[in-house]
């Protein structure tokens, strides 16, 4: 009898590899930054007398959560719908509301409100909770509003040694131009200028012997006009 000990998740590969088109892989751990993957529940402090939807829209829900067409949903008030398609007295309704403080909306946003936020674009949806806050430290919340239970994308890799790997890589970079090791003398180094120098010396020295091999060459005596050839003796 066979016992499933783990779920999988299965591709559909566009090229057949080793005769295969459909290749089962063990799930992915959660992204801890994905706030769909993330059990956390997402809480937004606001100030609900004073902030509109659009602040809301485009610093939390475009801006953090990422989606492109939201729907904003308060219980079963549908307050704000983005995208095509919409008839022009909903689209108007809903740019009505875009410059309604939360408090003022079809249904009020307070304290305890949960939002209910969607994008059928990207599939994705998600429950704000609210919290009402007056006050906001302005040099450390400049956006009058703080999101918890989500956090930025990582967007540089740490090493294991704490160092960012792309700075790590660069500075190899400017060593490995600065410096260069000596093949002759192992474990000594010299500075890449004096390689270079060295090179064009050993040129110019192997142009030179080129030049005194050969035999025959062409001299103008006084007359421009008048060529003769004379050989080196």
């Amino acid at each position: 009898m066979i016992t499933r000990t783990t779920d999988r998740m299965t591709y559909c590969l566009e090229h057949p590899t080793k005769k295969l088109l459909l290749m089962p892989v063990e799930p992915f751990e959660p992204n801890p930054s994905c706030y769909v993957c993330s059990e956390t529940p997402l809480l937004l402090d606001v100030n609900t007398k004073v902030t509109k939807l659009k602040e809301v829209i485009d610093k939390i829900i475009k801006s953090k959560l990422g989606m492109n067409l939201p729907l904003v949903m308060i219980g079963s008030t549908l307050v704000f719908e983005d995208g095509d398609g919409l008839e022009e007295d909903e689209a108007a309704n809903y740019a009505l509301n875009l410059e309604k403080v939360l408090a003022e909306l079809p249904a009020p946003v307070i304290n305890g409100t949960k939002l209910t936020v969607e994008d059928f674009q990207q599939e994705l949806s998600c429950s704000i909770n609210i919290k009402h806050r007056e006050e906001f430290d302005e040099e450390k919340e400049p956006d009058g509003m703080v999101l918890s239970g989500w956090s930025a994308p990582v967007e540089k890799q740490i090493n294991s040694n704490g160092e960012n790997k792309s700075a790590a890589s660069s500075s190899s970079a400017r060593a490995t131009d600065d410096t260069v090791e000596d093949p002759s003398k192992p474990g000594m180094k010299r500075k890449l200028d004096e390689l270079l120098e060295t090179k064009e010396n050993c040129d110019a020295s192997s142009s030179a012997q080129v030049v005194e091999d050969d035999d025959d060459c062409t001299m103008l005596d006084g007359n421009p006009a008048l060529i003769k050839k004379k050989r080196l003796q």
